[in-house]
């Protein structure tokens, strides 16, 4: 694979823009509860125990996610040390490599500047920004299952020892997402892959050639091992709680209460895919468009490989045909002499379509289950702006201008809540959060930024339009990184942390430190101790506790303080909006106050 000099300027770009949009300061902020800190804590004790197999989480096996995720973050601490930089890497790193299989994709099947166009759209949405930089393994999972549907187009598009490869990169890449978050991974192959390559004609072609016996041995060879092992170690409690309840019942009904609309996942889109998402109905209109229209002329009879006959000579074979004739050969004939270009936007509207409807379904709804699509919505509004730029003609594209508008109308509504309003709509515990002039700064980034873009698309400046659209998420990433980021984590972190310091660096010796009706897995982590909890209905518990001989802290939600300081042998230690901290014996307040300002961010 030769790279030209442009090519080589595009993925220079690309490493700069990653660094910025997923490295810079993946440091800089503690480990956000609920997620993050489970994952870090799981991998710190997977190096503590030396058990590679079965993961914890506070010393207590933890069935939830297979094994990959917590092998990577651990590697990543063998590395450069436990800490929330290293936690985070691998999911940084997964996004970077999403970007790049992107650009390499489009760049294959159409050209390179598309793929790049691809790649930048990729780059700087939203909820791929987000995720990129938290230690959970929506990215992972999202980069596999990215590598692997696209690793199966290719080999079907592709002859000979390429084709090989593809396919055998198909079947790694789903193995992978098996260890990453099990059979979503293998599942999605089928959806999206088997619809695509029955839709284009290609089914019967590609299961001659797609090592089907070779393929699902390298599979196995690869996913089986470790749910072997672990099963083996565990036994039916592992299959009762990863297999039934973590993936099964997660789609037939709600765990851990994440229910929402069925709607829910269209907010998610249009907020997560920003600032591209109000370029998505046009895109989507635009291509889905040719589809409808081949539905529309339907044929009514096929060729075949019976000689001269027609099927529907073939006796018994009318409902099959008809069936045929009216959801597959539409499209087959449509697609039959047409580029690669056509194929793959057919190919990234199956993708988006089938995981958008398949979670939409789902009885849990999270928003970081739908991520898997978002490269399919790159390809797609990737390649709308590509049309956009290649045009030369000197007519004003009035569906641009009216997305872009939509964009600004958006951001404009946006920057007023962010000046003005910000407070009335923060919930009561998060009103604690003062951002000051930063929202100013925030808001004039949005409202400028997209106003700009609208008057160059208006002026028909195609290539400062787009230019201006990155600059302006770059903006806007710098502004949220060095402003908005450090607050929202000192409100939602910061004080907790410095009783987290507090209650694991007091001077008489290691002491057990308790949560009382709080579940925080951050005070694990960072205490990287078992931490004992107590339901805020477990009275007898709770005085067991207290009444203990050695001193113990307690961290607790500042709601509960009333009715617990009612109880002798309570000693406060500090009390903010939202959490508390007390011991059973009296302390040293110059100590307290000495470590509660050491933590502070």
């Amino acid at each position: 694979m030769q790279l030209n000099k442009k090519e080589i300027y595009y993925l220079i770009t690309l490493l700069v823009l990653s660094f910025i949009f997923f490295f810079l300061k993946l440091w800089g902020f503690s480990l956000f509860d609920v997620d993050e800190p489970r994952y870090a804590e799981a991998a710190r004790e997977m190096i503590e125990s030396n058990n590679w197999i079965t993961p914890y989480f506070n010393y207590v096996v933890r069935f939830d996610k297979p094994v990959l995720f917590y092998w990577l973050i651990a590697i990543s601490y063998k590395i450069f040390g436990v800490s929330e930089f290293a936690a985070r890497l691998p999911s940084a790193i997964m996004a970077t490599l999403i970007v790049f299989a992107v650009f390499f994709f489009g760049r294959k099947h159409i050209n390179s500047k598309y793929g790049f166009i691809s790649a930048l759209v990729t780059i700087t949405s939203i909820e791929i920004v987000g995720l990129a930089r938290m230690s959970i393994t929506d990215m992972t999972l999202a980069a596999f299952i990215t590598f692997m549907l696209m690793a199966g187009f290719t080999a079907a598009h592709s002859e000979g020892k390429q084709r090989n490869f593809w396919w055998y990169a198909f079947y790694v890449f789903a193995a992978l997402g098996m260890l990453t978050k099990g059979p979503v991974a293998p599942a999605f192959a089928v959806m999206v892959l088997g619809p695509y390559f029955i839709l284009t004609g290609k089914f019967i072609e590609v299961l001659k050639t797609c090592k089907l016996f070779t393929g699902f041995l390298l599979f196995f060879l690869v996913a089986s091992p470790w749910y072997i092992m672990v099963i083996l170690e565990n036994g039916q409690p592992y299959i009762d709680q990863f297999f039934l309840t973590d993936n099964l019942k997660r789609f037939t009904s709600t765990v851990s209460g994440h229910d929402a609309p069925i709607y829910f996942f269209f907010i998610v889109v249009l907020i997560g895919f920003i600032p591209w998402s109000t370029f998505l109905p046009y895109a989507l209109i635009k291509y889905l468009k040719p589809v409808f229209a081949a539905y529309k002329q339907k044929s009514t009879n096929i060729e075949c490989n019976t000689g001269d006959k027609k099927c529907s000579d073939i006796p018994g074979s009318c409902p099959f045909i008809m069936l045929y004739n009216i959801i597959v050969d539409p499209i087959r004939i449509k697609y039959k002499d047409t580029g690669l270009n056509e194929y793959l936007i057919f190919f990234s509207l199956l993708w988006f379509i089938i995981i958008f409807t398949f979670f939409s379904l789902s009885g849990t709804k999270l928003l970081t289950y739908i991520l898997p699509l978002f490269p399919a919505l790159s390809l797609i509004v990737g390649y709308l702006w590509y049309e956009y730029l290649e045009k030369e003609d000197s007519v004003r594209d009035i569906y641009m201008l009216i997305s872009c508008g939509v964009l600004v109308l958006i951001f404009l509504v946006v920057s007023y809540l962010f000046v003005f309003q910000f407070y009335s709509l923060m919930p009561r515990d998060a009103k604690v959060l003062n951002l000051g002039s930063i929202s100013v700064y925030a808001a004039l980034v949005l409202s400028l930024g997209s106003i700009i873009v609208f008057i160059f698309i208006f002026l028909k400046k195609k290539i400062f339009a787009f230019s201006s659209m990155i600059i302006m998420m770059i903006a806007i990433a710098l502004v949220a990184l060095y402003g908005i980021v450090p607050k929202v984590n000192y409100a939602a972190q910061g004080h907790l942390n410095q009783l987290i310091n507090v209650a694991n660096n007091y001077p008489d010796g290691k002491h057990d430190i308790i949560t009382y009706g709080l579940v925080k897995p951050s005070i694990v982590f960072y205490t990287q101790r078992k931490i004992h909890h107590v339901e805020d209905s477990d009275e007898k518990l709770f005085k067991k506790y207290l009444n203990t001989s050695e001193r113990i802290f307690i961290i607790t939600r500042v709601k509960y303080l009333d009715q617990l300081s009612k109880n002798p042998n309570v000693y406060i230690i500090n009390s903010g909006r939202r959490f508390a901290l007390f011991t059973n014996k009296p302390f040293e307040k110059k100590i307290t106050k000495k470590l509660l300002q050491g933590n502070k961010q």
